[in-house]
């Protein structure tokens, strides 16, 4: 069951390749739930990332933010604390170069998956 699932976060980051939109740098993805009508705006930048962090932006309340590697696994978690819940920093410094995804939680429960190229 493991390998289904790290294959299946697999196929979904491969095609996730070609609906992510760049624009000056900056990797914007609208995520819109199937099941309900509501939907966030989550704006990751910069892309690629090269001085070690990156910032993650929201029109709603950011929860969580994990890196996950090509292989399915959690190379680090960042879980919101800070005064200002729609921006997140998240260090980059012990991450090796390579593709990975971000993967944003909000509070009202959203998941959304977006890739990074770390540099």
């Amino acid at each position: 069951m493991k390998q289904f699932a790290k294959l299946s976060v697999f196929l979904f980051f491969i095609f996730s390749l070609s609906y992510t939109g760049f624009s000056q740098g900056m990797a914007y993805h609208k995520f819109i739930p199937s099941v309900s009508i509501i939907h966030s705006e989550v704006l990751i930048y910069p892309n690629p990332v090269t001085e070690n962090k990156f910032f993650v932006k929201s029109d709603k309340l950011i929860k969580k933010v994990k890196i996950i590697n090509v292989l399915g696994q959690t190379v680090k978690t960042v879980t919101n604390e800070t005064d200002i819940p729609y921006n997140i920093i998240v260090e980059t410094g012990n991450i090796k170069k390579g593709m990975y995804m971000v993967q944003v939680t909000l509070d009202n429960g959203e998941t959304i998956i977006n890739k990074i190229i770390v540099k």
